[in-house]
């Protein structure tokens, strides 16, 4: 992580900090007096050097005082913040453009991150929506893993997103529909129970593309749809059940 924060930052460096640098990288877990004396550099400047190079995440240093050299990535900065961007929205959640600048410490201007997000969003790796209730903010998150290659997804009551998308549509809060979406956008719902190995939906509102979008998704989830007949195998919901709600233990 510390390789693709160095890649978004793009921190140049003069002569005097790549000397420094090269001596970091050349005789790892050097000490600051030892480093001053290999670069020739007095010791307090190689202390503000060092400090710019922590920085840009270029050194970190340990618990014993040693400066050891961050690896440098392999992915140039726009992969870098792609990779990024991504990892931190499995991780966290729905977030705001907002929240990610300062998790990136201001690294990059928020319209470039702006920008990053529109272009992962029409590669369709990421979603935006607005979640919540009477805020003008808008989410970014990654999309469900039921949805296919025509853009439909479908977000089950049982999924951990379900609570932001729930508040975001009004529902009642006795309400608790399957949702369903084409490229990010509320298209339909349905009502469902799962009994035995079928999902059965009813109130299906949104027609016929609603219902095989929600057809679909039963079958990737291992379930028959309605009344009709399809074997399932027990690992296979049982996995489902654990991506959407945890594992039991």
């Amino acid at each position: 992580m510390l390789s693709l924060h160095q890649a978004i930052k793009r921190m140049p460096l003069n002569r005097e900090e790549t000397t420094v640098l090269k001596v970091v990288r050349d005789g790892l877990f050097l000490p600051l007096e030892r480093i001053s004396q290999i670069s020739k550099i007095n010791k307090g400047k190689v202390l503000v050097i060092l400090r710019r190079l922590q920085e840009g995440l270029y050194v970190y240093k340990d618990k014993r005082g040693r400066y050891i050299p961050v690896e440098d990535s392999t992915l140039d900065f726009q992969k870098a913040l792609d990779r990024f961007l991504t990892n931190t929205l499995k991780g966290m959640g729905p977030v705001r453009v907002e929240d990610l600048y300062l998790v990136l410490k201001k690294a990059i201007d928020v319209t470039e991150l702006s920008n990053s997000l529109e272009r992962l969003w029409d590669q369709q790796l990421v979603n935006c929506s607005f979640l919540l209730k009477n805020s003008p903010d808008l989410y970014w998150y990654i999309p469900q893993e039921t949805k296919d290659a025509k853009g439909w997804s479908v977000v089950s009551p049982h999924d951990r997103i379900y609570d932001f998308f729930h508040a975001h549509l009004h529902l009642d809060d006795d309400e608790k529909p399957y949702l369903v979406f084409k490229e990010g956008r509320f298209t339909g719902r349905f009502d469902g129970k799962i009994s035995g190995k079928r999902l059965i939906p009813t109130n299906i509102e949104g027609g016929q593309d609603v219902f095989k979008a929600g057809r679909d998704f039963a079958h990737r989830v291992g379930l028959a749809w309605g009344n009709e007949v399809q074997r399932t195998e027990d690992w296979e919901v049982l996995d489902w059940w654990e991506r959407t709600r945890g594992s039991a233990q």
